[in-house]
This record gives C-alpha cells, sequence and structure tokens, in this order.
C-alpha cells in the first residue's frame, strides 16, 4: 500500500457495489472517518483525547482532502466525535460527506483507481466506480503483505481491520483467508505491538462504539 493512502485504499473499497457513499451507510462512513482522523493524527493535524478533537495551526495540508475535513471540524462547537459522526452519518444532508468523497475521489482518479461519473441532469450526484482491476490489485497487496510482513505494518493491520468494521471485506476473500487474515493481525497487536497500530485499533473501537451508543449503528 505505498501508492495510496489508508483511507484512500479504504474508499475503493466502500465504493465498491453502489459508487457512492451516504450518511445512512453509517458503518462504512464510520470506518472513513476513523481513517481520516488516524491519519491527520499522524501527520500532526490534529490530537484527539477523551473524545474531544484538537486541531493543530497547519501551514499547508499534504494531502487535498485533509483540508474539508479540517475545516468542517475548525467549525465545529462542540469539537467531539460524537458530533462530527452525527454529521457525517445523517440522512438529512450528506453535503459534509460529499465534500470529503470528492476530494478523496479526484485523488483516486488521477491514480486511475476509479472513474468519476455525475449522474442526472439537476443537483446530479456523483457516483465512484472503481476500475476493474482496482479491487483485485488492492486484494493482491494486502494479502501479501499481511501474509509475509513480520510483522505486519500498522498501515496494513488498520485497513484490514477498517474494512472488518465497515463490512467492506469482499466477497472473493475465501472464509479461510479472513480467519488467516485474523490471526496475522492479532499477532501483530499482542507481540510488541506497534504504538502507531495500538492508537489506530483504539480510535477504530471509540469511533464504532459511539456509533452505537448513537443509535446509528444497529447490530
Amino acid at each position: 500500500m505505498n501508492d495510496i493512502s489508508i483511507t484512500e485504499a479504504y474508499f475503493v473499497y466502500s465504493v465498491r457495489g453502489k459508487g457512492k457513499l451516504s450518511g445512512n451507510d453509517c458503518r462504512k462512513v464510520t470506518g472513513l472517518l476513523t481513517a481520516a482522523l488516524w491519519e491527520m493524527t499522524q501527520n500532526g493535524l490534529l490530537t484527539i483525547t477523551d473524545s474531544r478533537i484538537r486541531l493543530n495551526d497547519v501551514d499547508h495540508f499534504t494531502r487535498a482532502w485533509f483540508q474539508p475535513l479540517y475545516e468542517h471540524i475548525r467549525e465545529m462547537e462542540p469539537n467531539d466525535l460524537s458530533s462530527l459522526l452525527q454529521d457525517y452519518c445523517s440522512s438529512w444532508s450528506d453535503r459534509h460527506l460529499n465534500a470529503l468523497s470528492n476530494e478523496i475521489g479526484l485523488v483516486l482518479e488521477k491514480q486511475k483507481l476509479i472513474t468519476r461519473a455525475k449522474l442526472g441532469i439537476f443537483n446530479g450526484r456523483t457516483y465512484f466506480m472503481p476500475h476493474q482491476s482496482a479491487i483485485p490489485g488492492l486484494n493482491a497487496e494486502l494479502q501479501v503483505d499481511i501474509l509475509y510482513q513480520k510483522p505486519v505494518s500498522a498501515d496494513t493491520a488498520f485497513l484490514w481491520l477498517l474494512l472488518e468494521q465497515g463490512q467492506c471485506i469482499p466477497s472473493d476473500i475465501s472464509g479461510d483467508m479472513r480467519d488467516t487474515f485474523a490471526s496475522k493481525i492479532k499477532e501483530a497487536l499482542t507481540e510488541g505491538a506497534d504504538s502507531a497500530l495500538v492508537s489506530a485499533k483504539a480510535l477504530l473501537d471509540l469511533t464504532f462504539s459511539l456509533m452505537k451508543k448513537g443509535h446509528l449503528i444497529m447490530d
């Protein structure tokens, strides 16, 4: 996964089939936000403590799609995870989600992983269709990384955890392979775990628990 970020890779998986995320896709959207927030913390844009988000001053954004999420958080009151998740997992308006998706989609379009298409004459919706080879290519990279990295890197392990929680795992990854992946990730989390992976897993657990608490995800 050297060419695209965790958030971008997750996005390709998440729009497979429908071509678009909406606020009703709570699990997928929560996974996307978790990935984006974690990457922003890793790039020094923000810190998250006890569900509160604190923005750091930045001169520029290393990824264009950081900006719409950063600006949204800056305008929020209060700046907490629950409020942020509610804004993106909303059936009333996809305005914030669309802004983030469009910026991520533009990056992936330039890398020839998706095709963007705007459908409808009035207020047309933008769809993001993964290229035929995009998912198989990502699957192949993911499989090699998980099976042969010792230990599995934080980025690779986190992407798999996001796909599990967001229920975005493609059906062509067999049950046996999923079990093997889960075992490898468990090892990465227990045997001298990378601090970055530990923090990513903690954020993932927090965001999904907040979604369930807010009754936006029904198990």
